[in-house]
């Protein structure tokens, strides 16, 4: 090893410089400890020696390039100029949902408090979906979503689309949320989309966390996001799909979830929508469908605190509280919404609540600052 640390004594060291070069998943490490009685053991083997248990010539090279190249106190450096932690298989840290997966990573780099994930274990809920949203699945979604209790820890992947809108829905409700990455955490871009770059530090900011299993310099490309989407799955009871293609990442989610005997669930969507082309497939085959909150806390079999549902009095509560809040224009927005159901824009509410423009606009701002109305990225609103 070219590091000025030599004698790495402890196996975790070993077990970590074996992980790191991310060639080897946890059964493999397994095997190799296995065989040469220690992870110390087999790191001082030459790389060519990996063979003997049945690693390809070509792994073998890229094992032994890596140790060539690899400096403990080098990556010790980095990882703590980034502020960069991480948690290994071996580690009694090490999320219990995900260790009980038939692949579990052997090593997890993390950014927040990941603690959430086995303090919440039981409430661990993915939810994914199309980077291309339909009006219907952001109102599906914000519905769900607003069902749920404090307890919920939302777990999403921070693409664009159904991800965001699950994370920013869980930030709106006060609900951690993690967010699982398909690239190394470098603090320059977190390995999410730009444009999702200021709600990743939300998420931490909120006492969430940013988890990955790629060591940093990792290329992203491809190949990264089923590892991904695994991890996204592994970490929960039950995995949500708001909505999906015929062939996308959020259908392959769902069934490394049923892979691993977890919940599924999914969106019932029009048989003409493409968008819903994945979650019907799902209900045909293997998902239980979901059109209300009360649903999911069935599938996870958990108890649903009393008082959860928008009933007549929660109706007339809002009401009540939209007058309170801007009068008699604030209680006719209120009953449109209440009554319609659907999201609409401040052009579409004016239309129909014969309310000029600037007025509903105005209003409508009141109700949001109020928390009885949510605006999504369209610019529709609906009741919170």
């Amino acid at each position: 090893m070219s590091s000025t640390k030599n004698d790495l004594s402890a196996e975790r060291d070993f077990y970590f410089a074996f992980a790191y070069c991310d060639l080897f998943g946890v059964k493999n490490l397994e095997k190799i400890r296995v065989f040469f009685g220690s992870w110390a053991r087999a790191w001082q083997k030459p790389a060519e020696a990996l063979a003997k248990i049945g690693f390809s010539e070509k792994l073998c090279v890229k094992f032994s390039n890596f140790q060539k190249d690899f400096s403990w106190q080098a990556t010790e450096k980095l990882l703590a100029l980034e502020d960069l932690r991480y948690l290994l298989f071996l580690d009694s840290e090490y999320p219990n949902n995900l260790k009980n997966i038939s692949s579990p990573p052997p090593i997890i780099f993390y950014r927040g408090d990941i603690s959430i994930l086995e303090k919440q274990k039981d409430f661990c809920l993915a939810i994914v979906g199309s980077r291309q949203t339909s009006a219907y699945g952001e109102k599906a979604l914000d519905e769900l979503i607003s069902g749920l209790d404090e307890r919920f820890l939302i777990v999403s992947g921070l693409a664009l689309g159904t991800d965001a809108n699950a994370h920013r829905g869980a930030l709106r409700l006060g609900l951690k949320t993690c967010a699982v990455l398909g690239g190394p955490l470098d603090q320059e871009t977190f390995s999410c989309p730009s444009d999702n770059y200021g709600l990743a530090q939300e998420i931490l900011q909120n006492g969430g966390c940013l988890l990955s299993e790629f060591p940093l310099g990792t290329p992203i490309g491809k190949s990264n996001y089923p590892r991904r989407n695994r991890i996204i799955a592994g970490l929960c009871p039950g995995t949500l799909v708001i909505e999906a293609g015929e062939k996308s990442g959020a259908s392959k989610t769902a069934s490394y979830a049923i892979d691993a005997n977890r919940a599924v669930m999914a969106v019932p969507g029009s048989i003409y929508s493409p968008l819903s082309l994945g979650t019907n497939n799902l209900l045909k085959n293997h998902a239980d469908a979901v059109t209300e909150a009360a649903d999911i806390y069935y599938f996870l079999g958990l108890k649903r605190p009393a008082g959860r549902k928008n009933s007549g009095a929660k109706k007339a509560e809002i009401l009540a509280k939209a007058q309170q809040q801007s009068g008699e224009n604030g209680l006719i927005i209120a009953k449109y919404l209440l009554k319609s159901g659907e999201l609409a824009t401040v052009d579409e509410i004016s239309e129909l609540s014969q309310l000029d423009t600037p007025c509903v606009h105005s209003t409508l701002t009141i109700l949001e600052l109020a928390g009885i109305v949510v605006r999504n990225s369209r610019g529709q609103f609906s009741l919170k």
